[in-house]
């Protein structure tokens, strides 16, 4: 990508118990892994652990999830 898709304000400081912004290439893997519940995922840079967060999100947190930081 080399144009953002849309202006949106930093968030930044913002509710950082609540809120883990991501770009869409990171989205984009998640949904392209196609995760479902019950299948074992191994992710192998998760820190800070967005994509993961969202991987367990799309398999409705019925995952195991093995991962190194």
């Amino acid at each position: 990508m080399t144009q953002p898709l849309y202006e949106a304000p930093s968030l930044d400081g913002i509710m950082p118990d609540l809120l883990f912004a991501q770009n869409l290439p990171s989205i984009v893997c998640s949904l392209v892994l196609d995760p479902q519940p019950g299948e074992l995922v191994i992710d192998m840079c998760s820190s800070p652990g967005g994509k993961t967060n969202h991987i367990a999100t799309l398999m409705q947190n019925k995952v195991c999830l093995l991962f190194r930081s």
